[in-house]
């Protein structure tokens, strides 16, 4: 752990920003910063808002909008806990995922597990398009949740896919440090791509045919050893030394790599862990149960993991994306069922203010993806006591944003003396003012404005419904600000994207194409600054206490440039959190 006191990482923003800072100076006020926020708001109940939705629809699909971490668990949990919610399945993903619900004061963080598992006498269902590690989902979701009482008797797994050791191994070589989970979501999924590996129903084979199998599915991870020629005394020493803040490599990969009989030691240990465990949750055709609760009239909730803009089917940031296909399509396609028979809603759930862990190009951010990990910032406590007057921070970023909507890079002097770049600050201070931090990889989030631009692409495909959580963060900031659009800075040239070419220069607005990924490395924000709500904090908010008008501006403007219907904000961690919105006007 970095302190104060000691190694100091040097959190200077990249010469390549300070550069396109200067030139966005030169660049016209676009019209779009001028439109008149005419939609307004006030608070409804759940009845009003919530209800129609669950009661005009067959299944509803809860998915993040952007890039994960959004607080889908409130959200999901209050439509669980409606009446006529029988069945809660999260549908794919693995436990790179994390959604974190609060109970009765108690933190939950589940990675597989449907968040809904909380609410009572419903039935939980894990699909057959998952990826499992039975030997972490065991002691990390399972047996939590029997000590503290939780029932699982209605909790059903089908035939998921096994995240192995050697995958996870895989994932550690295979990426830069403080670029991945390392919870071997992508080699796993290429063992599935490839036909290879183990399903949850091969765990029941004979020891020959599952040695078979893993045989095979191994020689990628042999061959990878053999090409790069690292030992796995090597790889062992690297898993202790990320297990030095806390425990990233579980201990049952370590003893893998020790091992001389790997195959016959993982087929011992799904044998204990899965097979002759009575604990283990019971096994079903998930596809089947999930039919059979539709056809019996019954309503679905369907639980996504991480968010459109992470989708391997997202072309946008496909190379930065997770493995699986986590748009509202992909979920659907993944649970089973006829979406053309059966009535799909889709609510798709954003924060303030957005965030994201991990590389990949994000324009809406404060500072570039990769401004912490390239610094070796691992954890938020590598930046304690850093950047902490959040407050100062907060009213000189704002400040700082030009009257053509770019950001002028001023600077900022902490306590101690060291000089930061103003957006540089905003990062450091807002991950560590609203706590973000991954919750599988403890990593401090990048965070930013909510971005329009990218958010009417998410409305077009899966829309209107929005959830925005976490807005009473909005009641520390004396302004708050949205990012409509986007300019080019590319001066080593013209870039080349579907067809179309960018320049340095170049405006793209909400409403038209995202561009690849290449086109948004080099893209910067234009912000519309707001007034934000510090008089009239949402915290305290009450069901019949009227909407502060700034923050009713705030959600009117995102509906302005992004086309969505907000239908609730969350003003707090806790499950009851949330105020539900109906237009006026």
């Amino acid at each position: 752990m970095k302190t104060a006191t000691s190694e100091q990482p040097t959190l200077e923003l990249d010469q390549r920003v300070l550069e396109a800072s200067d030139y966005l100076r030169t660049c016209l006020r676009i019209p779009e910063l001028d439109f008149p926020i005419k939609a307004r708001y006030a608070i409804a109940s759940e009845q009003e808002v919530l209800h129609p939705i669950i009661h005009n629809n067959d299944v509803i699909a809860i998915v993040g909008a952007f890039y994960g971490d959004e607080g889908k668990g409130k959200l999901i949990d209050a439509v669980a806990h409606h009446p006529l919610i029988q069945l809660i399945m999260r549908a794919n993903g693995g436990e790179n995922a994390g959604h974190t619900v609060f109970l009765n004061g108690v933190e939950y963080i589940f990675h597989l597990t449907p968040s809904a598992i909380l609410v009572p006498d419903k039935t939980c269902l894990i699909g057959q398009n998952c990826e499992i590690d039975p030997l972490t989902f065991m002691p990390d979701e399972i047996q939590p949740l029997q000590k503290e009482g939780i029932s699982l008797d209605k909790l059903f797994i089908g035939n998921a896919h096994i995240v192995t050791p050697y995958h996870k191994l895989m994932d550690l070589i295979g990426n830069p440090k403080n670029t991945s989970t390392l919870r071997g979501m992508g080699p796993s999924h290429a063992s599935k791509a490839a036909r290879k590996g183990l399903r949850l129903n091969d765990l029941y084979l004979s020891e020959k045919e599952q040695a078979c199998y893993l045989l095979e599915d191994m020689r990628s991870y042999e061959g990878l050893l053999h090409t790069l020629s690292i030992s796995e005394s090597e790889l062992i020493d690297r898993c202790r030394e990320l297990n030095t803040s806390f425990k990233r490599i579980p201990d049952h990969v370590i003893q893998f790599l020790r091992e001389k009989d790997k195959v016959s030691f993982l087929i011992d240990l799904y044998q204990k862990t899965v097979t002759t465990n009575s604990d283990f949750p019971k096994q079903v055709n998930s596809t089947q149960l999930l039919n059979e609760t539709l056809e019996q009239g019954k309503k679905v909730l369907l639980e996504g993991s991480q968010a459109r803009m992470l989708s391997n089917a997202e072309g946008t940031c496909w190379r930065k994306s997770t493995s699986a296909d986590t748009t509202a399509a992909g979920l659907i396609a993944a649970a089973g069922y006829n979406p053309t028979k059966y009535g799909t809603a889709v609510i798709n759930v954003a924060k303030f203010p957005s965030s994201k862990v991990g590389a990949g190009p994000n324009p809406t951010a404060y500072v570039p993806q990769n401004f912490f990990s390239s610094r070796n910032v691992e954890t938020l406590d590598d930046i304690v006591d850093v950047c902490d007057d959040f407050d100062a921070i907060q009213k000189k970023f704002f400040e700082s944003i030009r009257d053509n909507g770019t950001m002028f890079e001023s600077t900022y002097t902490d306590k101690d003396g060291r000089t930061y770049a103003i957006s540089a600050a905003m990062a450091i201070a807002s991950s560590r003012h609203h706590k973000e931090r991954g919750a599988t990889t403890k990593k401090p989030r990048i965070t930013g404005l909510f971005d329009c631009v990218v958010h009417h692409s998410v409305n077009q495909a899966q829309g209107p419904l929005l959830a925005i959580n976490a807005l009473d963060r909005g009641d520390d900031y004396d302004n708050v600000g949205i990012t409509i659009a986007y300019i080019v800075y590319s001066p080593e040239g013209e870039l080349t994207a579907d067809g179309r070419t960018y320049k340095t220069g170049d405006i793209i607005k909400a409403g038209q194409p995202l561009p690849n990924e290449t086109v948004l490395s080099k893209c910067y924000k234009i912000m519309r600054v707001l007034p934000g709500w510090k008089k009239t904090p949402l915290k305290n908010l009450k069901p019949t206490d009227p909407l502060p008008p700034e923050a009713e501006h705030y959600i009117g403007a995102i509906k302005l440039y992004t086309g969505a219907d907000p239908i609730s904000m969350g003003t707090g961690t806790g499950n009851k959190d949330i105020h539900y919105l109906k237009r006026t006007n």
